[in-house]
C-alpha cells in the first residue's frame, strides 16, 4: 500500500514464558511467531517495515531473514525494554524521511490477517483520522484496557484497568494494541511521552489521550473477530493460538476435499499441501513443508516432516517418513522409518520396523520386515528377506551397497558394503555377503552342519553325577573338525 510503514514490536522479554528463548521466536504450526506476522504483513506491501528487536536480537534477525529474505526490511534495537512507548521510538531513524501513515504492530500477535489489516488502514484513511484504534469486544474485559468514546463514537482515550471507575470497568470493547498514525504525529506525540508510572516506562498507549485531547481526529476499529488480535504471553496462549490456528488449516483442507477422521487430535502445519481425497487417520502429524498427493490414505500414529508423497500411498500405522520421497502407489509400514533422502519408487512396499537411510528402492520391489537398510540402491522388482541388514560403515567412512533388479536376497543375510549385485542374482539366506555378485548368480555362505543325535542326553547325565559328587560342571569340550576348524551351525 501507498505511503504506508510497518513498525513491529519485537524487542519483549517475554518473562511470563518462562523461556531461554525469546518470545517471538517461539512457534504455532510450524513457524515462529514473527515469521507469522511477517507473513501476513509482506503483502501490504509497506514503503518500509521496521522490526524493532531486544532480546536475542541476532536470532531474531536471523529467523526474519529467514521468512522474507533481506530486503524492504530494516531492523531497530531497543537497548533497554522502557515499554511500549519506547519500541516505537526506537524506530524514528529507520523511518526518517517518511510521510504517511504507520502501522504499529506487535510481533506476539501472530493471526491478525492481512484482510483485517487491509481493511483497517483503509477505515483509518477512509474517515481521515490521525490516529486509529483497533479495537475488540471482550468477553472478559478484565485486564485490558476500557476504550472510552464520545456521544458521537469519537475516541477520548484508554483507560487502563487499574485506573478505571466502576462504570468504566463494564465497557467490553477494549484495546487491541494494534495503532495507524500518521508519521509526523506518531514522533511529536512519542516526543511527549513520559514515564512518572509505577513500572517507570513508556507507555504507547498514552498518545491516545494526547491527540484525543488536541485537535487530531482519533477513531477505532473494531475487528469481528477477537481471535485475530490475541497476544501471547503465556505457554497457555502459545497452545490455544496453535489450536485456533491448527483448526483453520483443517478447515482449509477438508473445504478442499480431505477427510481428516478427527480434526481435535490431527497435527498439519501451515505449510503443508494434502491432495483431495486423502485421508487422515487420528493421530497424524504433517509438519514442515510436506507435500502429499490424492487419495492417499496416512494411518494413525504416522508422522511426516519435510518430504514428498505422490498419489495413492498408503502409509500404515506409526510409520515415520522424514526427508524423503514416496512414488505412486507405494506402502509403507506398519511401524516403518524412513529418513534422510530415502527414495520409494512407484508401487514398491516397505514392510513392518524396516528402517531406510539415503535408500533408493526400486519399482515393485518390496522390503520385507525388520530390515536396516543404509546407502543402498535397490533395483526394481526386487525382493528383500525379513531381517536383511546393510552393514554400511567400515569404522571410518560411509559405503554404498547396489543390489540389482530382480534380485532375492534372502532372510537374515548381511550386505557388507561397497557391495555390487548383479541382476537376477539369488542370495541364499543367512548369507554374509562380502563380496560383488555377478548377474544370474547363486550366493550361498554356511559353514559346515554338525548333527549328534542323543548329545542332550549324554550332557545331562554328565552334569547330574557332577552335582551329586558336589564338583562344578564339566566344560563343554567343542568338536573340533580334521582340519583344525570349528564347524558351523545352522
Amino acid at each position: 500500500m501507498k505511503n504506508l510503514a510497518v513498525i513491529v514490536m519485537a524487542a519483549g522479554q517475554g518473562t511470563r514464558m518462562k523461556s531461554n528463548m525469546a518470545k517471538v521466536l517461539h512457534s504455532i504450526c510450524g513457524w515462529p511467531l514473527i515469521c507469522h506476522v511477517v507473513a501476513r504483513t509482506t503483502p501490504l506491501k509497506p514503503e518500509k517495515l521496521v522490526m524493532v528487536v531486544g532480546r536475542q536480537a541476532s536470532e531474531v534477525k536471523n529467523t526474519v531473514y529467514s521468512c522474507m529474505g533481506k530486503e524492504n526490511v530494516t531492523f531497530a534495537e531497543q537497548k533497554e525494554q522502557l515499554g511500549t512507548g519506547h519500541a516505537v521510538m526506537s524506530a524514528r531513524k529507520n523511518l526518517s524521511g517518511f510521510n504517511g501513515d504507520v502501522l504499529i504492530l506487535s510481533g506476539d500477535v501472530p493471526l491478525l490477517s492481512t484482510r483485517t489489516m487491509k481493511d483497517f488502514i483503509s477505515a483509518h484513511r477512509r474517515k481521515r483520522h490521525d490516529l486509529t484504534v483497533m479495537t475488540f469486544r471482550a468477553d472478559a474485559p478484565a485486564g485490558y484496557g476500557r476504550i472510552l468514546q464520545g456521544d458521537k463514537g469519537e475516541l477520548l482515550g484508554v483507560v487502563e484497568e487499574r485506573d478505571a471507575t466502576h462504570e468504566q470497568k463494564l465497557i467490553d470493547e477494549v484495546n487491541a494494541g494494534i495503532y495507524v498514525v500518521k508519521s509526523k504525529l506518531l514522533f511529536k506525540l512519542l516526543a511527549k511521552l513520559g514515564r512518572d508510572n509505577d513500572q517507570g516506562e513508556y507507555y504507547l498507549t498514552d498518545i491516545i489521550a494526547m491527540a484525543a485531547g488536541g485537535d487530531e481526529k482519533c477513531g477505532v476499529f473494531e475487528a469481528m473477530n477477537p481471535a485475530e488480535v490475541m497476544g501471547i504471553n503465556t505457554r497457555s496462549d502459545l497452545a490455544q493460538a496453535d489450536e485456533i490456528l491448527r483448526m483453520s488449516i483443517l478447515d482449509v483442507l477438508m473445504d478442499g476435499g480431505v477427510t481428516v477422521m478427527d480434526p481435535r487430535s490431527t497435527y498439519v502445519e501451515i505449510d503443508v499441501s494434502i491432495g483431495r481425497d486423502t485421508v487422515l487417520y487420528p493421530n497424524v502429524a504433517i509438519r514442515e513443508g510436506s507435500r502429499i498427493g490424492d487419495e492417499c490414505v496416512i494411518k494413525s500414529g504416522s508422522q511426516i516432516a519435510r518430504s514428498i508423497i505422490d498419489d495413492k500411498v498408503e502409509l500404515k500405522a506409526y510409520s515415520i517418513v522424514e526427508d524423503s520421497r514416496l512414488e505412486a502407489g507405494t506402502i509403507i509400514g506398519p511401524f516403518a522409518r524412513l529418513r534422510s533422502r530415502s527414495h520409494i519408487q512407484k508401487d514398491a512396499s516397505v514392510e513392518t520396523f524396516v528402517e531406510l537411510y539415503e535408500t533408493k528402492v526400486g519399482e515393485r520391489s518390496k522390503i520385507r520386515r525388520l530390515c536396516y537398510l543404509g546407502d543402498a540402491d535397490i533395483g526394481a522388482e526386487t525382493i528383500v528377506g525379513a531381517g536383511v541388514i546393510t552393514c554400511n560403515f567400515d569404522g571410518s567412512q560411509i559405503n554404498r551397497s547396489k543390489v540389482g533388479r530382480r534380485v532375492y536376497v534372502g532372510s537374515d543375510s548381511q550386505l557388507i558394503a561397497p557391495l555390487d549385485i548383479g541382476d537376477r542374482a539369488h542370495v541364499a539366506s543367512g548369507s554374509t555377503v562380502t563380496r560383488d555378485i555377478p548377474d544370474d548368480s547363486l550366493y550361498v555362505t554356511r559353514g559346515d552342519t554338525t548333527l549328534r543325535e542323543g548329545w542332550m542326553k549324554t550332557r545331562r547325565s554328565e552334569i547330574m553325577s557332577t552335582k551329586d559328587r558336589g564338583k562344578p560342571a564339566p566344560a563343554h569340550k567343542k568338536r573340533v573338525s580334521k582340519s583344525g576348524k570349528r564347524p558351523g551351525r545352522r
